[in-house]
C-alpha cells in the first residue's frame, strides 16, 4: 500500500475486517498484526482487540489468553478494554479454569458492575457442575475394562468393553493352554485382546472429556454468544 499515515491504516483495517467477516480469521490477523506493532497507528487498539477475537475463533485458546492479557494492559479505551477482559475470562471458562476466571473477574470488575451479571452467572453455574476426570476414567478402565465408561454414564458401552476384553482374554488363555505361547489361537487372541484393552482405556478417557464438554456447552453457549457479540 503506497499511501501513508491514517489513510494507510484505514485501508489495512478495512481489509482485515473484510477477511474477518468472511470468517478467514487467520488471514485477517495478518493485517491486524500490522496495526498492533510498535509505533502509533490509527486503529491500534481495535486491531489488538480483534486480533484476540480471531485467535478465539481459530480455537487458539492458549494464544488468545496470552495476547488478551497483554492487550488488557495496552488498551486505554474503556469499552474495548472491558470486552477484551471478558474475552480473557471466556478463554479460562472454555478450558474449565474457573479459578483463573474468578481472579480476572475480581481484579477488573466490582460486584456492582451489572454488565457482567451473565458472566457471573456462568461462573457460578460452572462451579456447581460435577465434571469427570479423564485420568480417573482411564485408570478405572485399566483396572476393570469398561469401568471408566460406566463412570461417565455409558453403562452399555462399559459392559460391551468388559465382555469383549474378557472374551478375547479367555480365548488367549485357551490358546495358551492348548498350544502354549506359539499357538496361532493364542497369538491372534492376545493381539485382539490387547487392541480391545487399549481402545477401552482410550475410549474411557475420551468419554470423560466428551461428558465434560457436553455439560459445559449447555451452560456456556449463551454467555459465549453474548461476549462475542460485543466486538
Amino acid at each position: 500500500i503506497d499511501c501513508n499515515g491514517a489513510k494507510r491504516d484505514t485501508i489495512i483495517y478495512k481489509i482485515a475486517e473484510c477477511y474477518r467477516k468472511n470468517e478467514n480469521h487467520r488471514l485477517s490477523n495478518v493485517f491486524y498484526e500490522r496495526l498492533t506493532s510498535d509505533g502509533t497507528h490509527s486503529y491500534q487498539e481495535p486491531a489488538r482487540a480483534m486480533f484476540c477475537l480471531n485467535l478465539y475463533y481459530l480455537d487458539s485458546i492458549g494464544l488468545c489468553k496470552i495476547y488478551s492479557s497483554d492487550a488488557i494492559e495496552r488498551i486505554e479505551d474503556k469499552t474495548l478494554r472491558k470486552n477484551v477482559i471478558l474475552l480473557r475470562i471466556l478463554c479460562s471458562l472454555k478450558e474449565w479454569q474457573v479459578d483463573s476466571a474468578i481472579i480476572y473477574r475480581n481484579k477488573y470488575f466490582t460486584n456492582q458492575d451489572s454488565s457482567i451479571d451473565l458472566t457471573d452467572s456462568l461462573i457460578n453455574s460452572l462451579k456447581k457442575v460435577k465434571i469427570k476426570s479423564p485420568m480417573l476414567a482411564g485408570s478405572m478402565s485399566a483396572i476393570i475394562p469398561g469401568a471408566g465408561k460406566a463412570y461417565t454414564g455409558r453403562f452399555r458401552d462399559g459392559l460391551m468393553s468388559l465382555a469383549a476384553t474378557s472374551f478375547t482374554a479367555w480365548q488367549a488363555y485357551e490358546g495358551y493352554k492348548d498350544g502354549k505361547a506359539t499357538s496361532f489361537k493364542f497369538i491372534i487372541s492376545m493381539a485382539t485382546g490387547l487392541s480391545f484393552y487399549t481402545a477401552n482405556i482410550y475410549g474411557s478417557v475420551m468419554q470423560a472429556k466428551i461428558y465434560n464438554q457436553q455439560k459445559q456447552r449447555v451452560i456456556f453457549n449463551e454467555v459465549e454468544n453474548y461476549i462475542l457479540s460485543l466486538f
